[in-house]
């Protein structure tokens, strides 16, 4: 097997794993995965519009506007119009938000943490560089629309 293909069968578990661990926090905390990587997201960012969150979720306005929705019926978010363009929504995180979002950033916190002592230690630092400059990598592709069938 060619090192593409070895490459391409290893992000493909990789994608399954994280994937199911995503399914797992976001359940933590009553919300589906989309809903629950969107208060992430939030919380990292101050003054994030709804369509900032679009492309930062790779999600359309409208499925975008459904999970603010949810997050605001759960009283986590709240919407506001920006001060200069009131077409323009911003969301932000309730202290009852704040409080999910810290809890689902210490559990992954600790579950990277965990990971990261699983790894020799000389290899550390250039495997974050690696992973870095995979997802770079793939960024660009994306730039170019190219996006293939898996």
């Amino acid at each position: 097997m060619d090192d593409a293909l070895k490459l391409r069968e290893s992000l493909r578990k990789l994608e399954r794993i994280l994937g199911m661990l995503d399914k797992t926090q976001a359940s933590c905390c009553g919300t589906n995965l989309s809903q629950c990587q969107a208060l992430v997201e939030i919380g990292r960012r101050d003054g994030l519009t709804v369509n900032g969150l679009a492309d930062i979720l790779m999600l359309d306005k409208s499925t975008t506007s459904r999970i603010i929705q949810y997050l605001v019926d759960q009283n986590w978010v709240i919407r506001s119009e920006n001060a200069e363009d009131r077409r323009i929504q911003e969301v932000s995180l309730t202290s009852s938000g704040l409080t999910q979002y810290e809890t689902i950033e210490a559990s992954m916190n600790d579950f990277y943490q965990k990971v990261f002592t699983n790894i020799v230690p000389s290899q550390r630092e250039s495997l974050v560089e690696n992973i870095a400059e995979l997802v770079s990598a793939i960024e660009k592709i994306k730039m170019d629309n190219y996006f293939p069938c898996l």
